[in-house]
């Protein structure tokens, strides 16, 4: 069994607030109480019974099993805060009981316990990056060319998104055995293979679009949206969210910007010792989806229209966000960043 089998245990306190909140219902022994890619799914609290999380079968892995929960623990990982698509399934092995609570319930039992978000929060990020480092990243694999730009942009945005995720390089013998076994050729790469699709000539857009990172609130007038997902955007996002701002954070790319792709930052305050710019990365945009900031990439920002005190953005892929403020916070024209927000 994987880290992600290691369980937190709920006070008894925290339980009763999350059983009020949530619908009592009974389970099937077999039954799949979560379905890999469903988004916005909700936080699955167990009564009676227990249940485990498996990654289903791949065209060059077996089925896994790498956790089991009981009575008074809870299912899921770091997308129950974002609202991305669950990576693992979550099976019945015994019939029981358990509480649901939908997710934006969820979170408002989090927004109003400061004590029970700190614990459930640690937790879930702790799942995320017990996934990253085990045998659960195979529930998305990318399969490409180690010296092609269009894989390495694949890689690179999946790690900076924090997506639980593998990498095959075609000219490897794992990376070979996967393209046979899809009878794919070099022509057709990058492939990314999730839980509800195989994507050939795979780009960061569509696999975006098929882990539910991909902007999906569209007519929701926002309080803020920052364009351009470096340190300072993570930053400006994660303070107008922490002040109760409806916020979504957009990048033409990904999240960190040049700084992500540092091996060292020595200048940056609150680390003295300094700290890799994927680390640094990894934090900020842990903090800004801690406090409900909604991250989106990649989506680059053609032109702005202030229009009766609203700001419409919009995007190169036809899509309009409304806003009532904007913080732009890409490069200066003429800099170089392999990360802007907006062209």
């Amino acid at each position: 069994m994987s880290e992600l089998d290691e369980h937190v245990r709920l006070s008894e306190p925290h339980l009763v607030r999350l059983r009020a909140a949530g619908e009592l219902r009974r389970f099937t022994a077999g039954e799949v109480l979560l379905e890999p890619g469903k988004l916005d799914y909700p936080f699955l609290l167990m009564r009676e019974g227990r249940a485990e999380a498996v990654r289903f079968a791949t065209p060059d892995r077996q089925e896994i099993v790498l956790a089991r929960w009981g009575p008074d623990e809870f299912a899921g990982e770091w997308s129950l805060i974002t609202g991305e698509a669950a990576f693992l399934a979550t099976r019945a092995t015994e019939p029981g009981l358990l509480y649901e609570i939908p997710r934006e319930r969820f979170l408002a039992v989090l927004s109003a316990d400061g004590e029970l978000t700190t614990v459930i929060m640690r937790e879930l990020v702790r799942r995320r990056d017990a996934l990253r480092a085990s045998g659960g990243a195979g529930s998305v694999e990318i399969l490409g060319a180690g010296q092609s730009p269009a894989s390495y942009a694949l890689r690179s945005w999946a790690e900076r998104q924090r997506i639980a995720f593998t990498w095959l390089d075609v000219d490897d013998p794992a990376g070979a055995a996967l393209a046979h076994a899809l009878g794919c050729s070099r022509a057709e790469l990058p492939v990314a293979i999730t839980p509800t699709a195989t994507i050939r000539r795979a780009t960061t857009r569509q696999l975006s679009d098929n882990l539910g990172i991909a902007y999906r609130d569209v007519g929701r007038t926002l309080d803020l949206v920052v364009v351009g997902a470096g340190p300072a955007g993570l930053a400006a996002a994660a303070y107008g969210a922490s002040e109760g701002l409806s916020t979504l954070l957009l990048d033409g790319v990904s999240t960190g910007g040049q700084a992500a792709a540092s091996p060292r930052i020595e200048n940056y305050l609150g680390f003295p010792d300094g700290i890799s710019g994927e680390e640094l990365t990894s934090r900020g945009l842990i903090q800004a989806q801690k406090f409900g900031v909604t991250v989106s990439t990649p989506n680059v920002v053609a032109s702005l229209t202030p229009l009766d005190q609203v700001i419409r953005l919009h995007l190169t892929d036809g899509t309009e966000v409304r806003a009532r403020s904007v913080v732009i916070a890409t490069t200066s024209p003429g800099e170089s960043d392999s990360t802007p927000g907006s062209t």
